[in-house]
Parts: structure tokens; C-alpha cells; sequence
């Protein structure tokens, strides 16, 4: 099983050609302007022991969007969209790059 989280990437554009010291000194003048550029999933896997069915949805969304506040960065932002429980089995047996050409 594994939580799969969408998340909104968005990117600075008021960072670009400013002096570092006035984003980290929270320069007045500085002014950011954060501009979507796409989207990311991110894929925790969860051990079957774990009772994640028990979990709190208000909970896991305060704890994801801490992970996504740092991972974040004065150039990049991830804010969370949605998440789900999802059961992925890896196939290994095929190579796709073969049965594509083929």
C-alpha cells in the first residue's frame, strides 16, 4: 500500500535577478510572485501493519503540508492538493521498452 500525494509546484518569479540578502533579510522591496508550473505526486509507501485507516484526514494533511513547507524553498513552493491510499504492485517480469518496439 502507499499514500500517493498530488502537490501544486509553483516557482518564485520575483526571486529571479534579486540580491539573496533581501529575500533573507525580508526586504520590503522584495516582492515574490509565485507562478504554477505543474504538478508532482509524491509516493510513501506504508507497511501493511500500520493502521493508516485509522488516521485522521485533518492530521495527515497538516503533516503533509509541513513536508511540502520543507521541501519548499525561497525559489519553489509545494502546496497539497489531494491524497490517497493506493495499492501498486510492481510488475517486473516485462521490459515496456521492449514491448514498445516490438
Amino acid at each position: 500500500m502507499n499514500l500517493v500525494v498530488t502537490l501544486q509546484v509553483e516557482e518564485n518569479y520575483g526571486a529571479h535577478g534579486v540580491d539573496w540578502s533581501m529575500i533573507e533579510n525580508n526586504d520590503p522591496a522584495y516582492k515574490p510572485h509565485w507562478k504554477p508550473k505543474g504538478a508532482v505526486q509524491w509516493v510513501f509507501p506504508i507497511k501493511p501493519q500500520t493502521m493508516f485507516w485509522m488516521w485522521d484526514d485533518d492530521v495527515l494533511q497538516k503533516k503533509l503540508a509541513h513536508i511540502a513547507d520543507l521541501r519548499g524553498s525561497s525559489l519553489f513552493r509545494y502546496t497539497v492538493l489531494d491524497f490517497e491510499f493506493v495499492n501498486m504492485e510492481v510488475i517486473e517480469d516485462y521490459d515496456m521498452e521492449e514491448i514498445m518496439e516490438s
